[in-house]
């Protein structure tokens, strides 16, 4: 497994996304589950090392906004029930 002990994650809110969580708790991960307006504060306020963020909040710029802020992204196709399983993680 992964060692992310010094990394410190948000997951902006997604069905499946407190699995997600769980997931990257395992690894060691500081993990933050946040509304996309908590991602930015997040963002502005802490070094953040990645979000996963799903594809309708890309739409809304969050993805632009987070990008300048410098935080890399995973994006979530909505309600993709396979992320937690490709994962094995049970949902």
């Amino acid at each position: 497994m992964t060692n992310l002990c010094d990394f410190t994650v948000l997951i902006v809110d997604f069905p499946g996304s407190y699995a997600l969580r769980e997931h990257l708790l395992l690894t060691g991960a500081r993990v933050h589950v946040v509304s996309p307006a908590g991602a930015l504060i997040w963002a502005r306020a802490r070094k953040i090392d990645a979000a996963f963020i799903s594809s309708e909040n890309v739409s809304s710029h969050l993805g632009d906004q987070l990008t300048s802020l410098g935080v890399r992204q995973v994006f979530v196709p909505p309600e993709d029930p396979t992320i937690t399983h490709s994962l094995g993680v049970a949902s």
